[in-house]
C-alpha cells in the first residue's frame, strides 16, 4: 500500500533516514557511501537543507 504524502510547509522539521530492507546494505562499498555523503554535503552547502546528523557507526 502506499503511503499518503507528507503534509509541507515552510520551517518544517523532517525526519530522514536511510536504511536497507531487514538491516541489508545500503551503500556497494565506500565509493557509493562516499558520494552519497557527497550529494548530502552540497544539499547543506547550497542552503537546500540544514541539518543535525547521527551516525551509527558498527552497529549489528
Amino acid at each position: 500500500m502506499v503511503r499518503p504524502l507528507r503534509i509541507e510547509f515552510a520551517g518544517a522539521l523532517y525526519h530522514v533516514t536511510s536504511r536497507g530492507d531487514r538491516r541489508e546494505a545500503i551503500f556497494e562499498d565506500d565509493e557509493d557511501r562516499e558520494a552519497f555523503l557527497r550529494v548530502c554535503a552540497e544539499a547543506v552547502n547550497v542552503k537546500l537543507v540544514v541539518a543535525w546528523t547521527h551516525a551509527a557507526i558498527g552497529i549489528l
